[in-house]
């Protein structure tokens, strides 16, 4: 009961296989309708979502958004923690100034954290404002040289 052009095979294998076979092809069709799902659920995604349309059409502007949440919860957090250390910790004003200070590594001295938690806050603002202002200046030049031209 062999197959003709086929060695070794009974005819009771070569329907195992066929059935095999057909599974196979009924997965790759699954495969390829995932892939459309998953390009209609990034279109859903991209269009819904205001903060993933800025950060594509308008990477500045979602820069300069994040930079400001960032300057501002961590000038709430930094007044909490540090408001009874020193009196210039008191002002709100004097923190937001601090934040920014920070942020774009300029650094006075005027005001220093005293607590571990609070100078944490301040290293992570340092580096998180050298990669926001790395990123923001990368935007501007290639808006500058483009012309305003999309690519």
């Amino acid at each position: 009961t062999d197959i003709p052009g086929v060695t070794g095979v009974g005819a009771l294998h070569f329907l195992v296989l066929t059935r095999f076979r057909h599974l196979v092809r009924l997965f790759r069709v699954a495969r390829i309708l995932k892939i459309f799902r998953v390009v209609r659920m990034y279109r859903r995604i991209t269009r819904n979502n205001v903060f993933i349309d800025l950060m594509i059409n308008r990477p500045s502007v979602f820069l300069v958004i994040l930079m400001s949440l960032f300057i501002i919860l961590s000038a709430a957090a930094l007044k909490i923690l540090e408001q009874d250390a020193q009196d210039k910790w008191r002002s709100l004003t004097n923190v937001i100034w601090f934040t920014l200070v920070t942020m774009t590594t300029v650094g006075y001295g005027d005001m220093v954290p005293q607590s571990i938690v609070s100078r944490m806050i301040s290293v992570f603002l340092m580096v998180i404002g050298v990669g926001i202002l790395g990123l923001l200046t990368a935007t501007m030049l290639k808006k500058l040289l483009l012309g305003g031209k999309s690519e």
